[in-house]
């Protein structure tokens, strides 16, 4: 049988599908390898949630104005933040090993007196089991649910809004 023309056309284009897979795959390892780094890097973010609770009602406190303190006290970083509806924050804690929260115009539910230190929450034990700050303003119960602070407050007074 003569070779013609029209045959070694056909010849070379049944030979490029069998070109275009090796490129295939390495496309494939590439994007393979892409995805992994970027979802590596989102799943060390560690993102934490503070909910803000009225400790009477157990209510979320909405609009309420909220300080995160990161880092220690040599590089220390501050966000200040507004709540929800429900009373939440959502921040990154960015290879923190503890924060602070402040509240701005209300006062703690027997977490710490007006005026004193802020206490460091630790994000560790705060992204592995959740934690419920002291509440002696009413008798309301939380379970610590993970990534999760939860905050109680009430207003303060105005004698105590003078000492923050």
């Amino acid at each position: 049988m003569p070779i013609t023309r029209e045959r070694i056309i056909v010849t070379r284009r049944k030979a490029k599908p069998f070109m275009r897979r090796p490129l295939s795959i390495l496309q494939s390892c590439i994007l393979f390898w892409i995805s992994t780094c970027l979802f590596s890097a989102a799943g060390a973010a560690q993102s934490i949630i503070v909910q803000v609770l009225n400790g009477k009602t157990g209510k979320g406190i909405g609009n309420a104005k909220v300080q995160i303190s990161l880092g220690d006290d040599a590089h220390r970083q501050t966000l200040e933040l507004t709540t929800n509806a429900q009373g939440e924050i959502q921040f990154e804690a960015n290879r923190s090993s503890t924060f602070q929260v402040h509240q701005v115009g209300f006062a703690t539910c027997g977490e710490q007196p007006i005026g004193s230190q802020a206490r460091d929450y630790p994000v560790d034990k705060i992204l592995k089991t959740g934690l419920v700050t002291a509440n002696e303003c009413g008798r309301l119960i939380q379970e610590p649910r993970r990534g999760r602070l939860v905050f109680f407050v009430r207003h303060a007074s105005w004698g105590e809004r003078l000492k923050q």
